[in-house]
């Protein structure tokens, strides 16, 4: 949540206010990216962080989400919850496994900023606006 709020921060000194945040994620690469509308809105971009005005303004990489995607057996933990990632079931499932972690802090985020928040996993169905 740090990562975001200072992204959020460093935006509106840099650039002035945003109407919408975007944080994209991909899960088996290891990265979290904050993206930010300013005069687009979510509408507009068609719910696509992609489609932002400033997308990927800030990137958090963590590199051993994607040193154990490429693992034999891949196995996954966070706050105490595990997955045992395995390739045949596809992407969807570890999208899934993120997304469900993600979704409270940045629900929480959503407090904080009071801008509309648009979480997006990478060529994933799982997209939720906060």
């Amino acid at each position: 949540m740090s990562f975001i709020l200072f992204s959020t921060q460093r935006f509106r000194e840099e650039n002035g206010e945003y109407n919408s945040l975007g944080i994209y994620c991909c899960s088996w690469a290891g990265w979290i990216a904050t993206c930010f509308n300013v005069s687009r809105t979510l509408e507009s971009t068609e719910y696509s962080c992609p489609d932002f005005e400033y997308f990927r303004y800030d990137v958090l990489e963590f590199n051993q989400w994607q040193e154990e995607y490429v693992t034999d057996e891949p196995i996954y933990k966070l706050n105490g919850a595990v997955i045992d990632f395995g390739k045949r079931q596809g992407d969807e499932v570890l999208n899934q496994f993120v997304f469900e972690f993600l979704s409270p802090i940045i629900s929480k985020v959503k407090s904080s900023v009071g801008e509309p928040v648009l979480l997006q996993l990478l060529d994933s169905t799982y997209v939720k606006v906060f």
